[in-house]
């Protein structure tokens, strides 16, 4: 996809004087197609020099900001097919091909929810979702039924390699396969995590556009994949990492990793195969903004509506609804402890003044609809998910498990002998 088009520059070309808006555009083209490994300032500065511009800072830091975003999706469309080897394999997810994402809507910020590809392709039907989550769940069955696991290799290019069996034709006959991980079970495994993410975020005081994000990230790559398949763990990290590199909070991957004491190698493994599964489109609109839109000056509702979105984002609802209707679903739920609004009255006024092809009574609908998606959420404790995670540690790595088991069976074996000679020579 040329630069020369400037699509991805026009937020600059917006804010700069007339005369200057040729040499903006030229300068950023110039700087995003040049082969340095990173965009540096310097090498931003050097750019507007050269077409006849005294840049100032925020000039530089604009321009930088824009190329190395597209530095970086350059390098996001390179090496994305997988390695299937000579098997045959059930069936993974095809990676989207970079020439489909639509890079202006990666970059600009500022795109209309209704022209966005967070409305176009990742707001889906309940059969929708309950859909793809079991074709996830039944490929990964296949892969624990044919091979013994389900852990799949990923690479730093986005591909991915199936396991190799673990267990021989004359083994297999003798073990037990482990059991999988039903569709309730990955959806709790999945709540699980999206709560870490919310308190990781909140332990390094990341904006709620961070932990928003990367809630969004979380939930588009389990539509495409099994917990069985990447653990989620791993994959919650990658979308923290990710979420503030698109937001622009920038933190590196040692010190996430540093922070939760986990391997920030494992982080930038798995980046790429993210980024893939989410077809590369990385601009998502969360209920956190259109919150801020609606109720500005409100602080207290404004905080007792953030909590009811917390809530939210841990169920199905963004992947279902838009980011508006579930704010208002919050603001709604939020009212109902604070009292300040005629609610009725302001959803009228909302509706007219945006114009909306809905009626009040249609919103209402899907408002009551988004309650009783909150009212369902059933989030199990940590000693509750004991049983599912142990189930999830035997997919992922049964041999491990096995020999803890054996370990643990002869440990209490040794006990109970040890008892029975004491009762012996009493």
């Amino acid at each position: 996809m040329p630069l020369a088009d400037g699509r991805i520059f026009d937020f600059i070309l917006s804010k700069s004087p007339s005369p200057l808006r040729r040499s903006c555009r030229c300068a950023a083209s110039r700087l995003a197609s040049s082969a340095l490994p990173v965009p540096s300032i310097a090498a931003a500065a050097a750019s507007l020099r050269r077409c006849r511009w005294m840049p100032s800072v925020s000039d530089i830091s604009g321009i930088l900001a824009l190329s190395t975003k597209y530095w970086l999706l350059l390098k996001c469309s390179q090496n994305l097919s997988l390695n299937t080897q000579q098997h045959t394999y059930p069936k993974l997810p095809k990676p989207i091909s970079f020439d489909k994402c639509p890079v202006i809507l990666i970059v600009d910020t500022m795109v209309d929810f209704q022209s966005s590809t967070h409305r176009s392709r990742w707001i889906f039907s309940l059969e929708e979702l309950f859909e793809k989550h079991k074709n996830a769940n039944q490929r990964a069955s296949k892969l624990l039924e044919q091979f013994g696991i389900t852990r799949l290799e990923v690479h730093v290019d986005g591909s991915v390699s199936y396991p190799e069996p673990i267990f021989d034709q004359k083994d297999n006959a003798e073990r037990s396969i482990p059991e999988p991980l039903n569709c309730e079970e990955e959806q709790h495994m999945r709540i699980f995590y999206e709560q870490k993410i919310q308190e990781v975020c909140r332990a390094f005081k990341f904006p709620h556009k961070i932990q928003a994000t990367a809630i969004i990230y979380f939930k588009r790559f389990c539509l495409q994949w099994s917990v069985m398949e990447h653990h989620p763990k791993r994959i919650m990290l990658t979308c923290i990492y990710a979420s503030c590199k698109v937001e622009e909070n920038h933190v590196s991957a040692e010190e996430l990793g540093k922070g939760i004491q986990f391997d920030h190698q494992i982080i930038l493994n798995n980046e790429m195969a993210v980024y893939q599964s989410l077809g590369f489109d990385l601009i998502v609109y969360s209920p956190y903004r259109s919150i801020e839109g609606f109720l500005e000056g409100m602080q207290d509702l404004l905080q007792t509506s953030y909590s009811e979105v917390d809530r939210m984002m841990l169920t199905d609802g963004p992947l279902l609804f838009a980011p508006a209707q579930l704010a208002l679903a919050a603001l709604r739920r939020a009212n109902e402890v604070h009292r300040f609004l005629d609610f009725e009255r302001y959803l009228n006024f909302i509706v007219s003044r945006q114009r909306s092809t809905h009626s009040a009574s249609q919103l209402l609908e899907t408002l009551n609809s988004i309650d009783i998606l909150v009212a369902q959420l059933n989030i199990l404790t940590a000693d509750e998910m004991k049983d599912i995670d142990r189930k999830l540690k035997s997919c992922w790595d049964p041999i491990t498990e096995d020999n803890k088991k054996r370990k643990k069976r002869s440990k209490h074996k040794s006990k109970r002998t040890a008892s029975e000679m004491q009762g012996l020579l009493a």
